[in-house]
């Protein structure tokens, strides 16, 4: 009797087992392509091999130079590298800075190396804490830009929670960021959920199961050869994205389609604006670990289309925070310099995927200018 009370009181025990086990099936990228009804992860999934990505290319561009057939060029047996000297770039930002052309800018700057650690709907805590990890592995990027817009600093935009909170961040940065009593930081609810999706693979990646039995059915579903696409650009162009917005040689020339976008956008990430003190906070954070490892940053506010930019002209409540937001940025800058191409100037994009996204032949000029400003930097360093 003793026993058969004891295999009872097992059977919890091996029941939650079971589940748990079940559950970490929901992290298998396999299982995730048939179940989620959003590719945002996919971003956040490559980062850490990004990040080894990272450290290698950084272990070879400290050894000696070496020709297009790997032969050293000082006549030494080697180990030599044809990435001898190169530099690292470092960009951080939202879907607005994903789509930088790899293949244009390595042929623009053949002594540069970038890497994309933007994801879609990013917030400067995601800056922040990306920024953290590159400086862990011990490399020094040679220049990063980081995307900035008041947008970032609405606390009631969904962004941070649907997509950064969901996806990025680690156990060590959300408690090392962690305030109960203040504004700064993250909340009790916010680190449950944390916490919460990270030890349940089925909250954070909750599974739609007429996903899975549409695409089960379909073996050429429209979704999964996107998805898979998407995965194999980033892999190949060191976390550049690739996207059905913006596509490439493509631009909206309806303005009534781009004026929509445009409302729908400002609406989602503009709505119920309340400054966020916290993101100012993980902002100063992501300046002094620049500042600490003795890296030029540049700061870089993409431009949106006419349509959109007319409408957060016309917000009395946007144009209030905004300069709250300008006012702010120029008091925290040093060396750091701030790249706000929503005027026009040095460079006009008139052509838009939607209302907040460039078309990909903006990407190269604004590439562009954000690479003329390294120098400038530099020298104020």
């Amino acid at each position: 009797m003793h026993d058969g009370a004891g295999r009872y009181l097992l059977f919890p025990v091996f029941l939650f087992l079971a589940f748990f086990a079940l559950d970490k099936v929901m992290c298998l990228d396999a299982v995730k392509r048939y179940t989620q009804d959003d590719a945002t992860y996919v971003y956040y999934d490559y980062k850490p091999e990004l990040l080894e990505e990272m450290i290698e290319f950084d272990r070879l561009r400290k050894l000696p130079p070496a020709d297009e057939e790997g032969n050293c060029l000082d006549g030494s047996a080697g180990p030599c590298s044809v990435h001898s000297g190169q530099k690292i770039l470092i960009v951080l930002g939202s879907s607005r800075l994903l789509y930088f052309n790899y293949e244009n800018f390595k042929h623009a700057y053949p002594e540069w190396e970038m890497f994309n650690f933007s994801a879609p709907v990013s917030s400067p805590a995601y800056f922040d804490y990306m920024l953290q990890e590159v400086l862990a592995t011990g490399v020094k990027p040679d220049y990063i830009i980081a995307e900035s817009d008041p947008f970032q600093f609405n606390e009631n935009s969904p962004g941070f929670i649907k997509s950064n909170l969901a996806y990025s961040f680690d156990f060590a940065y959300v408690l090392d960021n962690f305030s109960l009593l203040s504004d700064g930081g993250f909340t009790a609810d916010e680190v449950s959920q944390f916490l919460a999706k990270n030890l349940f693979a089925g909250y954070r990646y909750r599974p739609h199961l007429d996903n899975a039995f549409e695409r089960l059915s379909d073996p050429q579903d429209k979704f999964l050869l996107a998805i898979h696409q998407m995965d194999q650009f980033q892999r190949k162009n060191r976390g550049g994205g690739m996207s059905l917005i913006p596509r490439p040689d493509y631009y909206e020339r309806d303005y009534a389609s781009l004026a929509a976008t445009s409302a729908m956008t400002v609406q989602w990430i503009y709505g119920n604006y309340e400054l966020s003190e916290r993101q100012w906070i993980f902002l100063d954070q992501l300046i002094a670990r620049a500042r600490q490892a003795n890296v030029p940053l540049a700061f870089l506010r993409p431009p949106v289309s006419r349509p959109m930019q007319d409408i957060l002209d016309k917000n009395e409540v946007i144009q209030e925070n905004t300069e709250i937001w300008s006012g702010r940025m120029d008091e925290r800058l040093k060396s750091e310099m701030l790249i706000d191409l929503t005027d026009g100037d040095p460079f006009h994009c008139n052509t838009f995927a939607d209302g907040s996204h460039m078309s990909l032949q903006c990407y190269n000029p604004v590439l562009t200018v954000a690479m003329e400003a390294y120098p400038v930097i530099k020298q104020r360093m």
